[in-house]
């Protein structure tokens, strides 16, 4: 029992969706190696595109990408290894962002609805 209770890495409480009840995570530590994996495809989420203060993120970004441009021979070169990593990067990050405020404001509405429901 004790050797479990080391590798528990934490807990958290999360409502469960449309009941109301809540459910337990528990995420444990294993001494297991992790799986290597290797590089995988890269593919543009051009949704995100809809929104304006995005598109203005990428503009910013672009005036700030060409100030690089005279670190490379080519515009070949520029846009393939800097361009193209920091573009990817980007989108990344804004599709990590947006699933972060979803979740959190599902995880609002599923406390409010159990809310509601308790009382």
């Amino acid at each position: 029992m004790a050797r479990l209770h080391s590798s528990k890495s934490g807990v958290e409480r999360v409502a469960a969706a449309f009941t109301d009840h809540l459910e337990f995570v528990l995420r444990m530590a294993i001494d297991a190696p992790l799986p290597i994996r290797g590089r995988s495809y890269w593919r543009m989420n051009y949704s995100l595109l809809q929104s304006e203060t995005f598109e203005k993120e990428i503009d910013d970004q672009w005036r700030t990408w060409q100030q690089h441009k005279r670190h490379y021979n080519n515009y070949v070169t520029w846009w393939g290894t800097y361009v193209k990593k920091k573009l990817g990067m980007l989108f990344i990050k804004e599709g990590t962002n947006r699933r972060r405020d979803l979740r959190q404001m599902e995880d609002f509405y599923y406390h409010a609805m159990y809310d509601a429901l308790r009382e």
